[in-house]
């Protein structure tokens, strides 16, 4: 059974729990009779792995399947059934020992947080506060007052964000610098404040508070002046190192709503009109999947109802392709990551029936398995035409053994699961998966990376003689790669336009720590102190399957509590830039979302700030995507954290264009697969400065967010386009395409050497 303090012990660390326990040996706290009956006695089991829920032989239709297992869930175990949490707590027998009760007051001030109640949270760690006081406890570092305090005013910011939105509104207003009317409630945001000033007064060290004080000032519009100098952080640890025109949230103008917890996001044409549609996912267990069309120009119509979707609850990310080749991208749901280990759902496998209509088939296609899947990706591993699939599932140390799972496309809309019989089960916390040719032989490797486990690389050896793949062969350690330990989100691209496919990983933090040291590794990051956090990793392809990281001379040695990553053109020069979503389920966790522009020669610079990335929200997924066909890329952000009450609306950051040329291509496979993932292509353009050639790779970017299908590249200042050059992953091999001009977008199709014209918003189909 579940301990009730278990994670205020967690939290607060020996230090706090002794102070505590002096304090509740002093105050002699007194329990009183419970208000409602205890917590349930029976615990679900460890969900089984068979091919039906509870292992039955009769397999229901997914919805039902779903249903079930959301009304089976334990809030027990799980700790993002904030509200059923809540009531489980406040319906347990008190307990009788005062420090037991003062950890359980604790505990239950926190949920309540999580739920979404901010002001019963403040009551309850307000009393607590007092308690603590009233037994000596003083304000020390790390010390259970500090740690209500720091709650405290966190609640008092979640009420100012919360006032800033007008109902129905979407976006997150909090972005530096302050936008005229974000600053919510005055009442909220003055006891932010006093809370926040009461911490640095007490310890200027606490990096936290002088962090969420600097959030008052620098991203909520109050004057900084009154706020002690030696509490002070200067605006400048913002200051973005490039330039770069500023994008603005348009998503309540595009048609865009609804606050959602964290999920995943596809921005694709989904119903064959030729213009961007986006399918979003929240990781609520009851939570639904929507799906809204584009109409060409940048703004959507919420096309959710009939679409098929309805009663597809729940999803950590979503990831599309074409598997069946019938010319629609079809949408694979994953759920169960990030739960641990009692929260094994199964994945949705959406065919796509054209119109934006969906059907769930992952039954009939053999995907049907209760895991923990948090990533995938789509390939063609054995160069037969059909797309196979990689699913990353995270197994909690201790818990239910939940392998990665590999599985191999029958080419008649059925899979057969291979992942042991091919060395590429890789079991452990996964949190992204890529697909790439990392060693230029001409076939998919995959890319997994972990939470306190090496990345590693599983180098695909080919097919036998009877064309099926042979096993996989981990050359981790061959390849220089490994880290970082605590990953996060990845994406393989092509950062120097050499031709061989790099690779950038996220942070992810250190979970086992106290989560203030999170946080004041950001801080202290962000002013140049010494900050222990794990950082990202950039790794540079050598060429011949090899790499070195690249990190530190890139300028990417930073400590960003990262999440979903993505690589796209921001300002159309023909080099591919970095936006990277951030966050942690803390609800102190106040971090912006960052943006790297890359220079050209190397290296990255933060734009965050220039570009108006930088919202404070918690940020999930990243979507790269011209969504209103002017030929530059926008991009959709993902937004909400684990819990009830972290609910946010996404952002749609719209490209204000920077002068550049741009190419869209949309590959189409014949004897590849229908969307060509996978397929390398080389752009030869000439403009005022010579010739230069711009490298790109078929896929849906990275590991927390899905790109489009379909390529769009800046040309930077390119007057003429001498040629393009497809690899297509098939028999095929290399084609090359002429006759192309700039600010164009073109079908190309496998075997056809007339690259085919295309107006903006076209569909591919002739």
């Amino acid at each position: 059974m579940h301990d009730p303090t278990a994670t205020a012990r967690r939290l607060l660390g020996r230090a706090a729990c002794a102070a505590i326990a002096a304090a509740a040996l002093l105050v002699g706290c007194q329990a009183s009779p419970p208000s409602s009956p205890a917590p349930p006695t029976s615990a679900i089991a460890p969900p089984s792995t068979d091919a039906s829920p509870a292992g039955r032989s009769d397999v229901p239709d997914m919805v039902a399947a779903l249903a079930e297992l959301v009304a089976e869930a334990d809030p027990v175990f799980l700790q993002s059934l904030n509200e059923e949490r809540v009531a489980w707590m406040e319906g347990m027998i008190p307990p009788d020992e005062p420090i037991e009760h003062m950890f359980r007051e604790f505990d239950l001030a926190e949920e309540l947080l999580r739920a979404g109640r901010p002001d019963d949270g403040i009551r309850r760690f307000s009393a607590l506060r007092n308690e603590l006081i009233a037994g000596q406890v003083s304000m020390a570092s790390k010390g259970p007052v500090r740690e209500a305090t720091q709650r405290i005013a966190a609640a008092w910011l979640r009420r100012v964000a919360e006032d800033a939105l007008p109902a129905g509104s979407a976006g997150d207003p909090w972005v530096a610098p302050a936008v005229d009317g974000a600053a919510g409630s005055a009442a909220a945001t003055r006891n932010a404040r006093l809370e926040l000033e009461r911490l640095v007064r007490a310890d200027v060290n606490d990096l936290a508070a002088r962090w969420l004080l600097f959030v008052t000032t620098a991203y909520l519009g109050q004057p900084a002046d009154d706020v002690p100098e030696r509490a002070r952080i200067d605006p400048a640890v913002l200051a973005s190192e490039g330039t770069l025109s500023r994008f603005a949230d348009v998503a309540t103008d595009a048609g865009l709503a609804g606050a959602r917890r964290q999920g995943g996001a596809v921005l694709d044409d989904l119903d064959g009109d030729g213009s961007l549609d986006l399918m979003v996912s929240s990781s609520g267990l009851a939570d639904p999947l929507a799906l809204y069309l584009g109409r060409g120009e940048g703004t959507f119509r919420d096309a959710t109802s009939g679409s098929g979707l309805a009663g597809l609850t729940g999803g950590i990310d979503l990831v599309q392709a074409d598997y069946d080749g019938d010319g629609d991208r079809d949408v694979l749901v994953l759920r169960g990551g990030g739960l641990g280990d009692a929260g094994a759902f199964p994945p949705s496998l959406l065919r796509n029936e054209g119109g934006g209509t969906f059907v769930d088939v992952t039954h009939a296609a053999g995907l049907f398995r209760l895991a923990t899947g948090k990533a995938a990706a789509w390939g063609d591993l054995e160069r037969d035409g059909d797309l196979d699939l990689y699913i990353g599932n995270q197994t909690v140390p201790g818990g239910t053994a939940f392998p990665n799972a590999l599985y191999a496309n029958n080419g008649d809309g059925t899979f057969d699961e291979v992942a042991e019989a091919l060395g590429a089960q890789a079991l452990g916390r996964t949190s992204s998966v890529a697909l790439g040719d990392m060693d230029d032989d001409g076939d998919l490797d995959i890319v997994v990376t972990r939470i306190d486990a090496p990345s590693l690389l599983l180098r695909n050896a080919g097919v036998g003689a009877d064309g099926a793949l042979l096993p996989f062969e981990d050359a981790t350690r061959d390849a220089g790669l490994g880290e970082p330990r605590w990953a996060s989100g990845s994406v393989v691209f092509d950062y120097d336009n050499d031709g061989h496919l790099d690779l950038f990983v996220g942070d992810g933090g250190r979970a086992l720590e106290a989560f203030d040291v999170l946080l004041q590794d950001v801080v202290a990051d962000l002013l140049g102190q010494s900050a222990g956090a794990e950082r990202p990793r950039l790794f540079h392809n050598r060429g011949d399957g090899t790499f070195e990281d690249a990190t530190r001379d890139a300028g990417l040695w930073r400590v960003l509590l990262a999440n979903g990553v993505n690589a796209g053109d921001l300002d159309g020069d023909g080099w591919e830039d970095l936006v990277i979503a951030t966050g942690d389920p803390d609800l102190r966790a106040l971090v912006p979302n960052r943006a790297f522009r890359n220079a050209g020669d190397g290296t990255f610079q933060d734009v965050t700030l220039a570009g108006g990335f930088g919202h404070l929200q918690k940020g999930a997924s990243v979507a790269f995507g011209d969504v209103d066909g002017d030929g530059d890329e926008d991009v959709h952000v993902g937004m909400g954290g684990v819990y009830v009450g972290d609910r946010f609306p996404s952002l749609l950051l719209k490209n204000p264009g920077h002068g550049n040329r741009w190419l869209t291509l949309r590959l189409e496979g014949t004897s590849a697969n229908r969307d060509a993932i996978g397929a390398r292509v080389r752009i030869d353009v000439v403009g005022p400065a010579g010739a230069r050639s711009l490298h790109r790779v078929m896929s849906s970017g990275g590991s927390w967010g899905a790109n489009s299908l379909q390529l769009e590249v800046g040309l930077g200042a390119a007057e003429a386009i001498e040629r393009v050059v497809v690899v297509w992953p098939s028999a095929t091999g290399e084609q090359a395409f002429q006759g192309l001009a700039v600010d164009s977008a073109y079908v190309l199709r496998e075997g056809d050497p007339a690259p085919r014209a295309l107006s903006p918003g076209a569909p591919s189909a002739p």
